[in-house]
């Protein structure tokens, strides 16, 4: 997969399009050869989404915690549940109005194709950052929001290796990352996250058992104080730390 890192330009027939439902939503997918993914949405991507929105959309779990769903939907949770034995810092305490969401400044950090970044802003109405180090993962963002009817108005593309070229800071961190590309380069993914994240803000990640959860799960832990697996289903885990 070493081969998404280096830029190059591509022939027109390694491009095609395919239609697929996320979340009850179908969505125009601009796709070619080097894409993650090309011609399906990964599950696990899927089952990030789900859980991600999930968190903005379950009141009743968040009025549970005692800690206010406005300070979560501003990436700032409180010292008590910072603190809290189960670390249970990511589906507890959000705000699902959006009149709060459309406020959240999301990173999808290796954004492939844009799936994440269409799919969040089509359900909170947040502002998306997505960056890739892939120029063509952006021309394709780009291609799909326009053939999908986005307001471009709330989306930026950065081409980015990692953090190397994200200079704001954000609510939230979703993202599916490259597991084939190595330890190094995931490991870096939520090593460089502290520096990208508003107080309280948090990184939110998709990884299979097989594919080194243990390990990443640890180093999430030993970056970020904490890391709570927020849904676990078909070999899939999401995990997610707050800063």
């Amino acid at each position: 997969m070493r081969h998404y890192f280096v830029n190059r330009e591509k022939e027109e027939s390694e491009f095609f399009s395919f239609k697929e439902a996320v979340l009850g939503d179908e969505y125009l997918i601009n796709s070619c050869n080097d894409i993650f993914s090309k011609s399906k949405i990964d599950y696990g991507t899927v089952l990030l989404l789900e859980t991600f929105i999930e968190q903005f959309k379950n009141l009743n779990s968040a009025n549970a915690t005692n800690v206010s769903c406005e300070t979560f939907s501003r990436g700032q949770s409180s010292k008590g549940l910072k603190e809290s034995s189960n670390k249970d810092v990511a589906g507890s305490c959000v705000n699902n109005t959006k009149e709060k969401t459309n406020q959240l400044n999301i990173l999808d950090m290796g954004c492939g194709y844009g799936i994440i970044s269409m799919v969040l802003n089509k359900h909170l109405g947040c502002k998306i950052t997505a960056a890739d180090i892939n120029t063509t993962a952006l021309e394709l963002t780009n291609k799909n929001l326009l053939s999908n009817g986005f307001n471009l108005e709330r989306f930026a593309l950065l081409e980015s290796n990692l953090y190397s070229n994200i200079n704001n800071k954000y609510n939230h961190i979703v993202t599916n990352p490259p597991i084939k590309v190595g330890k190094e380069i995931l490991f870096g993914l939520v090593s460089g996250a502290p520096d990208a994240l508003v107080e309280g803000g948090t990184i939110t990640l998709v990884i299979r058992k097989d594919a080194g959860m243990e390990s990443l799960k640890k180093h999430m832990q030993n970056t970020f104080g904490n890391c709570q697996i927020l849904k676990r289903h078909k070999g899939y885990f999401i995990l997610q730390s707050v800063k």
